[in-house]
């Protein structure tokens, strides 16, 4: 037999070698036919319309009318509806809905709202702007299990930012955070997004 020494100074044949590189050549023929499978999938996906399905591509829509994603009724057999945002320079360049219906979960952006106090800011944003895009797609404020709060002074104003959040979930009671975040103009001093679940 053939010895090799390692650098450890083990002696291992040419016997072991042969075995060794078997093994590596069929792993990397394994690695190859994955990557083959995952290139074909992905060729399907690209050129179907059920391309979209994920979270983060969802809050994305290139129309502002309520519509069905790409077309189509479904994404892999969910129904999915989006609600646009108002017409303005944010929409135009995001291309972003309000809100996004798939199957029986919604999920509504970041809104904000004009008001002179975090609470008349808070009513507005959900009474005004997030209850009736819920409604455009068969939700109500009822059906909220998570909110998000980001504020632009948190020590502040958490306060009657919760009060505020309180008085109009009540018993819904939704999981509920709150942070600080600087926002985009000095009039905002709340943004919140939520997530509903349509009850059947």
């Amino acid at each position: 037999a053939i010895f090799l020494i390692t650098g450890a100074g083990r002696a291992i044949t040419n016997r072991t070698m042969a075995f060794r590189v078997g093994a590596a050549a069929r792993a990397v023929a394994a690695t190859r036919r994955t990557l083959q499978l995952s290139q074909r999938l992905r060729f399907a996906h690209s050129n179907s319309p059920a391309l979209v399905a994920k979270a983060p591509t969802l809050s994305c829509a290139t129309h502002l009318s309520t519509r069905r994603l790409s077309g189509s009724s479904t994404v892999q057999g969910t129904p999915v509806q989006k609600v646009p945002v108002a017409p303005g320079k944010w929409g135009d360049l995001a291309k972003c809905s309000r809100a996004v219906r798939v199957g029986d979960t919604v999920h509504v952006a970041g809104t904000v709202g004009q008001g002179d106090t975090p609470r008349d800011q808070v009513n507005t944003i959900l009474n005004d702007v997030i209850a009736p895009a819920l409604a455009e797609v068969g939700a109500s404020l009822d059906d909220v299990v998570a909110t998000r709060m980001y504020a632009a002074n948190v020590t502040r104003d958490w306060e009657e930012l919760g009060a505020a959040h309180g008085e109009i979930f009540g018993e819904t009671r939704p999981a509920c955070t709150l942070v600080g975040a600087e926002l985009l103009l000095d009039w905002m001093l709340v943004e919140i997004e939520v997530t509903a679940i349509v009850r059947q």
